[in-house]
């Protein structure tokens, strides 16, 4: 009596045994071939599948260009990309205490509403952020800033229907 073999790797069928035996069918959905047959015919081939990967088209503003902290002034430029038919409206600055958990992304607004490509951070709370940033909206929605504590703020642009990307987090200690 003669044994038939195994199915190869990736979901390939079985070939045939004694007599007029078919190789069994490869595995749906690997693509595996099929096995051969004993005086039979061979197994059809299992059916495979078509993985396509493409870019998805960004409808969000890249992220601000060029920030840079200078204390206590945190500065950028507009961003390389902004989806076509939109503009940049404004711009938001946030703020995360270093021992806060959030994800790493920003746990409450800062200022925000302005298209100033740059804000004083010295401000604690929001009266003294809307006194050293003229034009800005200063919610400060995380609660006022302590002095020692180090935050940390980044700047997202904002176009009138979406919220872009943030900048790389930039550390300052409250004198």
């Amino acid at each position: 009596m003669t044994t038939f073999g195994a199915g190869g790797t990736g979901g390939g069928g079985r070939g045939g045994n004694n007599g007029n035996r078919p190789g069994v069918a490869g595995t749906v959905n690997t693509g595996g071939g099929g096995g051969a047959g004993y005086l039979g015919n061979g197994g059809a081939g299992g059916s495979g599948v078509v993985i396509v990967r493409y870019r998805k088209f960004c409808l969000n503003p890249s992220p601000p260009t060029s920030p840079a902290l200078s204390a206590p002034t945190l500065s950028w430029a507009a961003p390389a990309y902004v989806p076509p038919s939109q503009t940049v409206t404004s711009f938001t600055v946030t703020y995360q205490a270093a021992n806060d958990t959030c994800n790493a992304s920003a746990c409450g607004i800062y200022a925000r509403g302005s298209l100033s490509t740059s804000v004083n951070v010295t401000g604690t709370t929001p009266a003294a952020c809307l006194t050293n940033n003229s034009g800005w909206t200063c919610p400060m929605t995380n609660g006022d800033l302590v002095s020692g504590q180090t935050y940390y703020f980044r700047v997202y642009a904002r176009t009138a229907t979406t919220f872009g990307q943030s900048t790389a987090a930039f550390a300052y200690t409250v004198p």
